[in-house]
């Protein structure tokens, strides 16, 4: 059986497939390269199933769905999909998938290490505001109460069994020495 076509930025480059990936990718697919990709080939185009994108590095674009007509699937390698028209895509009978919460312990434990080392110093009792309660938020809420912080948080919905205060459209004074915001800024 012929393993099916996957367009995806060369091996290692940026927002490419990482180069230790490389085996168990070439084990299922056949890699075309995007930067040597010739979207007039017809036969070459019509054998890509996959388009794996990272971070953009790869435009999806509707010329580019247009040049594949046997496309089934966008794989983004990360957590969000900002940098892809969706509603585009799943106009052409694509689906989109992405890998929502494999970096969200990873993300609370950058950010509380952030908060601790530019507080210098000590962080019990401190007030940690944090805008914006969803996966990452909740997570790093929880690691500061580790720390004995006080947390207050503002969301576009309560969070139910969340033991934070949720505050209303005040954030917590900026000068106040034992406070730390932490902001999605996407």
């Amino acid at each position: 059986m012929e393993k099916p076509c996957i367009l995806a930025t060369t091996f290692g480059a940026p927002g490419g497939i990482y180069k230790r990936f490389a085996p168990v990718v070439e084990k299922h697919f056949t890699i075309i390269p995007y930067e040597t990709f010739p979207p007039d080939q017809k036969n070459l185009s019509e054998q890509v199933k996959v388009v794996f994108v990272w971070g953009g590095a790869l435009k999806v674009d509707r010329g580019l769905m247009q040049s594949l007509p046997n496309l089934k699937v966008v794989v983004n390698g990360g957590v969000g999909v900002d940098h892809l028209d969706i509603p585009m895509i799943n106009s052409f009978g694509v689906k989109v998938c992405n890998t929502p919460h494999v970096v969200d312990n990873a993300t609370a434990d950058i950010g509380i290490g952030l908060m601790l080392a530019s507080m210098g110093m000590d962080v019990s009792g401190a007030t940690l505001g944090i805008i914006g309660m969803g996966r990452i938020g909740y997570k790093v809420a929880r690691r500061a109460q580790g720390f004995d912080m006080k947390i207050l948080y503002h969301n576009r919905n309560r969070r139910p069994r969340c033991r934070p205060r949720c505050v209303g459209g005040s954030p917590p004074e900026e000068s106040d020495p034992s406070c730390c915001t932490g902001c999605d800024l996407s």
